[in-house]
Order: structure tokens, then C-alpha cells, then sequence
């Protein structure tokens, strides 16, 4: 998403002639393109897209197509130029078709409240298909769990939201930049949720992950999954799990030292309760990096009986 202050940025840097604002959301000039006297060009400081209204020009597009025009460059390289050159950076380029008008951010650091996160919902976007296919998670399951992205306030902007519970949203970065990657609305007690999105306790087995993202993952490949929001399980988690009628679990925690720790830790508390199967995620991948053929071959056997 491209906010106000950024495409205000650009028309200083680039020196546009003749610049003024028309309205609220669009400035005019003098187009960059073609020798023009007559202010023809216009550009939407919310949303960054612009037009030419010459007769002889009418070059028209987004802010990416404006940046690779007046550079020389592509627009592939123009969204690395704002966002960064990171595997992630397309999540925020999926942002750019939602209109900026927010209210003013929160300060940076503080902790996302409900009413004042705005979120829109995922599947909306035409190329929503590409960024499923890279979180690892099915349409139909990101449909019933209601995916969204935060677009505001500002520091919020671009993570994938969550629902968590009433009113309890998780944010996740997306884009590995974040101090923290993972934020809760104010008041969250992750002690007290086991997150399960789309999982059907019908048959009593659970794969039992660290994360939000790991659930959806194996949800997408057909079977019931929950999370503990990181390496601790609570009391409270454990009874959930038994109110749901789970007999059988199988640990499945991220495959580096810190997941390998909590398996070790979490099996002798499981094993009071449930039947337990400890499985080894590969090295430094979590379950949400799987394919479904690796997941698969890891459950093996087990397969039949779930």
C-alpha cells in the first residue's frame, strides 16, 4: 500500500512541474512523459495511481508503473525499490488496490486494539491464489477461517490477521522486517486458547503445532490440527483438548532447537492424557513450510488410521 506522504515524497523527488492539489486526493501537474504545458497529468495521493489526460500520451497505471517509467526500471524492481528486497515484499504490493483513507496510526510499539484495526478480507484480491499458494494454506480453508490483511493503522499495515476468538485477532509479519512478528489484541491470554481453524473433531486425533499458520497448513492437507501459540502448553490448552474429545496427539513442533526443546518438554504433560505420537519436523523447517507429499511421507504410516 501506498499511504499520502509517500507519493508526496515521489512528486518532490521528481520535481514535477507545475504540482497543486485538486481536491482531497488528487494532485495535478504538468506531465513528466511528454512536453506538456497544460497540467494534463493527475495522480491520486492515496492510492498512487495516475493518468494522463493528453490526447497524445495517456499513459495511465499504478505507482510502480509511475516509478519505472520516470527510472528506467521495471516494475518488478520498483516495488523492491519501496518495499524492500525480501521474499516477502508482494504481500504489501497486494495492498496497493485498497483506498488509504485511515484514521491516524497508533503510536509505533503499542499493541493492536479491535475497534481500531482495519482489516479487509483476503480472498477479495485477483491474485489471492499466489499469495495462498506462498503462506502454504488452501482457498477453501482460508474462506472458512474469514483470512484477512491489516491495512491500518500504519504499523499494522500489511500483516495477516487472524481471528483468534471474539473480538481477539492475531497479526502476523509477514515480511520477516518486524521487531515483533507476531502481535495479539490487548488483553490476549494465549494460555487460555487453543487455536483450531478449520479442524472437525469427529475423529479424536490432533497434530498439536506451535503456530497459527502451521494449523492452517495442515487443515489445507485434510487433517485436524491445533496450536499452542508457541512452545508452552498450559493446563487450560490441555483441557480444551481433552473437551473436544482428543484421545490421540501428535506432537508436530518446528524443526529447530527451540521446537525440538518443546517436545521434549510438552511429551511427559501430553502423555497423562492423550495417546502420543512425537514426530520430527526437518530440520529448521516448520509444519507450514511442508508440502503435502513431505507431510505425508512424515506421518507415514499413520495415515490409515486418521
Amino acid at each position: 500500500m501506498i499511504s499520502k506522504v509517500n507519493v508526496l515524497d515521489l512528486v518532490k523527488k521528481y520535481e514535477l512541474k507545475n504540482a497543486k492539489m485538486s481536491g482531497d486526493d488528487n494532485l495535478v501537474c504538468c506531465c513528466p512523459f511528454h512536453n506538456d504545458t497544460n497540467e494534463s497529468f493527475a495522480i491520486n495521493i492515496r492510492n498512487g495511481k495516475f493518468i494522463c489526460y493528453a490526447s497524445n500520451c495517456g499513459k495511465k497505471g499504478d505507482i510502480y508503473r509511475f516509478i519505472s517509467l520516470m527510472e528506467g526500471i521495471s516494475e518488478n524492481q520498483a516495488k523492491k525499490n519501496i518495499f524492500g528486497n525480501n521474499e516477502n515484499a508482494q504481500f504489501y504490493s497486494l495492498l496497493n488496490d485498497i483506498d488509504n483513507s485511515l484514521e491516524p496510526p497508533q503510536k509505533e510499539g503499542s499493541f493492536p486494539v479491535k475497534t481500531n484495526l482495519y482489516l479487509s478480507n483476503l480472498l477479495k484480491f485477483t491474485d489471492c491464489q499466489k499469495f495462498l499458494d506462498q503462506l502454504n494454506i488452501s482457498f477453501d480453508v482460508a474462506k472458512k477461517v474469514k483470512l484477512k490483511i491489516c491495512t491500518g493503522p500504519k504499523f499494522y499495515r500489511g500483516r495477516l490477521a487472524i481471528s483468534i476468538g471474539d473480538d481477539v485477532w492475531e497479526l502476523r509479519d509477514l515480511t520477516k522486517q518486524a521487531e515483533k512478528k507476531v502481535l495479539y489484541t490487548v488483553g490476549t491470554k494465549v494460555s487460555e486458547i487453543l487455536y483450531t481453524g478449520t479442524s472437525d473433531f469427529s475423529k479424536p486425533y490432533c497434530f498439536i503445532t506451535e503456530g497459527t499458520k502451521d494449523v492452517l497448513t495442515i487443515n489445507s492437507f485434510g487433517y485436524n490440527a491445533c496450536c499452542c501459540f508457541g512452545t508452552n502448553l498450559s493446563p487450560s490448552q490441555i483441557n480444551i483438548m481433552l473437551r473436544h474429545g482428543i484421545e490421540k496427539v501428535f506432537m508436530l513442533y518446528d524443526g529447530d532447537d527451540a521446537g525440538k526443546s518443546a517436545a521434549k518438554k510438552n511429551y511427559p504433560k501430553l502423555k497423562k492424557y492423550f495417546d502420543v505420537v512425537w514426530l520430527n519436523c526437518p530440520d529448521s523447517k516448520d509444519p507450514n513450510d511442508l508440502t503435502k507429499s513431505e507431510f505425508n511421507k512424515l506421518i507415514g504410516r499413520y495415515v490409515e488410521n486418521l
